[in-house]
């Protein structure tokens, strides 16, 4: 009798365990035709501030993106370095850099910075202020599923 309870209980942990991994968001689950868009986000840096979006879906089939940023000097000399950084591991905090451009009041607009194909399985922008200043900042990424 305690033999079944065992397996049974194990059973149960391991069903459990194969939902949780299962239920983990990809990019696959949340597109559109093949194209997944994540939320625009605006925030404000203040001198040597740092700012770190993280791409909410694991990018498991190859995805081709595109990011772009463009940035408002609110007071002071305004830098932004905008940083795409991947992984090639769902979880954990090792990560490469795949793609660097600043934002500025003298170049202001629109500037690419991360354009190419997924190598990981995740992605982050990370936005860091130089000088002293206030700037308000908008990104938006768009990626669209390679077949």
């Amino acid at each position: 009798m305690n033999i079944s309870k065992f397996f049974a209980a194990a059973g149960a942990l391991a069903l459990a365990v194969l939902l949780l991994i299962a239920s983990a968001p990809r990019a696959e689950d949340q597109s559109a035709g093949g194209i997944y868009k994540p939320a625009v986000k605006t925030a404000t840096i203040t001198n040597t501030g740092a700012d770190t979006t993280l791409v909410p879906v694991n990018l498991i089939s190859l995805w081709a993106y595109n990011w772009t940023a463009s940035a408002t000097q609110t007071s002071g000399t305004s830098n932004i370095i905008v940083v795409v950084q991947e992984s090639n591991e769902t979880t954990g905090n090792l990560w490469y850099e795949v793609g660097r451009d600043t934002l500025s009041a003298a170049t202001g607009g629109l500037i690419k910075n991360g354009k190419g194909t997924v190598g990981g399985v995740r992605q982050r922008v990370i936005a860091t202020g130089v000088g002293t200043h206030v700037s308000a900042y908008r990104l938006t990424g768009t990626y669209k599923r390679v077949n």
